[in-house]
């Protein structure tokens, strides 16, 4: 009945197969990106192939996917938001002030570079799933918390944004 009430798309069966969707459509494009021969001058051009390669000191994909490049940025956030939330706690920061500090220092090493990025559905997954993270440790009222039972319950993820400025 709970079923029906959601439709088809609201179906863990359905989330799954669009994520099995997402993935296999991906392998075929690299599988794709592999396959293209150069040719110049009449003459096809047997070209080394990479997975990754560094381009102007940027980590770059051969299906222009980028994962290299996001997982480097995460590595770094987490090491520049480690200092910065030291600090803030320190200085018993208000909510507010640690989302100020978040945007303009966080965000800006998270998202350096991040111009070139094709950003996949997994990948965008892992970006807002740290940024969700950062915000639960900002929040004063609204953080998660353990039931009686060992069972975390955590706040509307829109209250959390709102509460420290980074909607």
């Amino acid at each position: 009945e709970n079923l029906l009430a959601l439709g088809h798309e609201g179906t863990k069966l359905c989330c799954e197969g669009e994520t099995r969707r997402v993935q296999r459509e991906a392998a075929e494009d690299s599988t794709r990106a592999l396959g293209v021969e150069f040719t110049t001058y009449g003459e096809t051009l047997e070209l080394e192939r990479v997975k990754a390669f560094e381009y102007l000191g940027c980590l770059m994909s051969f299906d222009d996917t980028n994962p290299q490049a996001v997982a480097l940025n995460l590595k770094e956030t987490r090491k520049c938001w480690a200092r910065i939330s030291k600090v803030l706690r320190a200085e018993n920061a208000s909510s507010q002030v640690c989302g100020m500090f978040y945007k303009a220092v966080v965000q800006s090493v998270l998202l350096f570079r991040s111009e070139t990025w094709s950003l996949r559905p997994a990948v965008l997954k892992r970006l807002e799933g740290f940024q969700l993270r950062a915000a639960y440790k900002m929040a004063r009222d609204n953080t998660p918390e353990r039931g009686p039972n060992g069972a975390w319950t955590y706040p509307a993820t829109a209250d959390v944004l709102e509460e420290v400025g980074i909607q």
